[in-house]
């Protein structure tokens, strides 16, 4: 690690060495007008008061204050290991971020970097807190933000920013980019890694984190820890238990945050769980769900999610709007649909809502109603925060249901499926509102994984180390995708037909051609029988790249469900 932060600290200052002497304009852009950490703290402050000022003096806000001044108060210790664990809805994000700030006033940290495992909740997370801190000093970095869409100042200096991660005291990011930066061997991702060192990292829904690369990247967060001042805050909704030393590594167990964290989730039962005993039909389903003015329906394949919305379709009640979420849609195309939906939800309008695991976590939905099929237990919990989120009922409803002939997702999201069902068969869904029925499924769950669960590339064991070997092992996403970029996607502005006729006329792709059309492309799984099946449509650009000359739904994207999409 300390051969890493090195050679990053060299090739960094070799790239703005060279750009000040050959582009003395470029590298004056680089310096910002970005707040300190105590100026942060301070708007942070004032924007919490003003927001209790102005709120209701509801029960959920009691608890929200609670968890913010207890994430204050443990910013206080010399503690560089700690987990927020709190149930949905509670204002992890500011909290979170309000511990970050405190601690860095204290023990002479630079900057707080957030790391998130889904590009959709990063979005969402980055702009509440630019809302707060404002653009200039909250960095918002992943594969589908394109620095091309304003052409002002503040937007190259976060193009630059982005290369190193300098002049932002807030950096927004994925786990994948953050991760896959620290066992990287390429100049370009090592580049930003010295700024880690006197850092603050929340791991946000660090939960979702791959198991099968858990082991490597704590060993490397508890170097940072040991070695250079780096303090780690593990976040989650889920109640997560940290008896089971698998679960850190060797880091150790950290410090809770929130000492009565089982009081809260105790206190915060907002919704009532049903399992429906029976199997369904996917008309069956569609009925039950079509009792509901407002519910949420999540699946957990993109197959079964387009044929319970094609039997919606032709179950259509009059006034009830029907929309469709799944990855078969680009990143452009489901933030517009999630927008319109919130929108719908605002004003209360009669609406089902038919999707995948994509609104799972963080995505701030507020149904009354919520049908989840059978699933790992973490991610039924996170469904179940979709429902009655901001109190405004006594409980919303919770139906978990077995779908007739429904896909599901192999490795351990299977297994974890199987354990939930045991553990419900045997405890009944009131166990859901329990901390300890986590511990026993996390505990059951990693039993079954074997000797290499947390290890599958055998990273940590290397011998001797290879910098090439680790880079090219670790894998965050453990099967092979491209990216298809939806040329009938029918975008505001042509940006995809500028895309694709730039990819015609240009010598080269640019970082930046790839990152913009991240936005218009969907990924897909190399052995999928969709890929395999419909190269005749697909149009090869570059190595992972190409361009899809099929139709594009604007309800559902480019879901063909004759080849029977997983």
């Amino acid at each position: 690690m300390l051969m890493r932060m090195c050679f990053s600290a060299l090739v960094d200052s070799d790239f703005l060495d060279t750009e000040r002497y050959f582009d003395y304009g470029k590298s004056i852009k680089r310096r910002g007008k970005a707040f300190s950490i105590q100026q942060l703290d301070e708007q942070l402050q004032n924007y919490m008061l003003k927001l209790r000022m102005e709120s209701q003096d509801k029960e959920i806000n009691r608890y929200r204050n609670e968890v913010y001044m207890a994430c204050r108060e443990a910013a206080k210790q010399p503690l560089f290991f700690r987990a927020l664990v709190v149930p949905t809805g509670l204002g992890k994000t500011l909290a979170s971020i309000a511990f970050a700030l405190e601690h860095a006033k204290r023990f002479n940290k630079k900057r707080v970097i957030v790391a998130l495992p889904l590009v959709n909740i990063i979005d969402q997370t980055a702009r509440q807190y630019q809302k707060v801190f404002g653009k200039a000093s909250v960095l918002e970095q992943h594969s589908q933000l394109s620095y091309t869409d304003d052409k002002g100042e503040s937007m190259e200096r976060a193009r630059l920013a982005a290369e190193n991660w300098d002049s932002f005291p807030i950096i927004v990011t994925t786990t994948v980019e953050l991760f896959e930066s620290l066992f990287s061997n390429r100049t370009s991702k090592v580049r930003k890694l010295h700024r880690l060192a006197n850092s603050v990292i929340i791991l946000d829904e660090f939960q979702k984190l791959p198991i099968h690369v858990l082991a490597p990247i704590f060993q490397a967060l508890h170097i940072l820890m040991e070695h250079f001042n780096v303090t780690v805050v593990l976040c989650s909704a889920t109640p997560l238990s940290f008896k089971n030393a698998e679960l850190v590594g060797n880091m150790g167990t950290p410090v809770e945050i929130c000492k009565n964290h089982d009081q809260l989730f105790a206190s915060m039962k907002r919704v009532e769980y049903t399992r429906i005993e029976k199997p369904l039909t996917v008309s069956e389903l569609v009925a039950r769900m079509r009792e509901h003015p407002a519910a949420l329906c999540i699946l957990n394949t993109r197959k079964d999610a387009f044929q319970v919305y094609r039997e919606a379709i032709s179950q259509k009640v009059n006034g009830q709007k029907l929309y469709h979420l799944s990855n078969r849609m680009c990143p452009d195309h489901r933030k517009k649909v999630i927008e319109q939906i919130k929108e719908d939800l605002k004003k209360e309008k009669p609406i089902l809502v038919i999707t995948t695991t994509v609104v799972e976590a963080g995505v701030d939905l507020d149904f009354p109603t919520v049908f989840r099929a059978m699933a790992p237990i973490d991610s039924i919990v996170q469904a179940a925060g979709r429902s009655n989120r901001e109190g405004k009922l006594d409980k919303g409803k919770v139906f978990i249901f077995e779908l007739i002939g429904g896909g599901m997702p192999g490795g351990m999201y299977r297994k974890g499926t199987e354990q939930t069902r045991i553990l419900l068969n045997h405890h009944g869904t009131v166990a859901l509102h329990e901390p300890w029925i986590f511990e026993k499924y996390f505990r059951s769950l990693y039993t079954l994984g074997g000797d290499d669960l947390l290890d599958s590339y055998g990273i940590t064991s290397l011998k001797p180390f290879s910098f090439e070997k680790a880079s090219r092992l670790f894998q965050m996403i453990d099967q092979n995708t491209v990216s298809i970029l939806c040329k009938n996607y029918q975008d505001e502005d042509g940006q995809i037909e500028r895309l694709i006729r730039m990819y015609k006329e240009a010598p080269y792709l640019t970082k930046e051609w790839y990152r913009e059309a991240q936005l218009f492309a969907v990924n897909e799984y190399v052995d999928s029988s969709f890929f395999r099946e419909n190269q005749n449509q697909l149009e090869k650009i570059s190595e992972g790249w190409y361009i899809w000359h099929g139709d594009y739904d604007m309800k559902t994207g480019i879901m063909d469900m004759d080849e029977g999409g997983d």
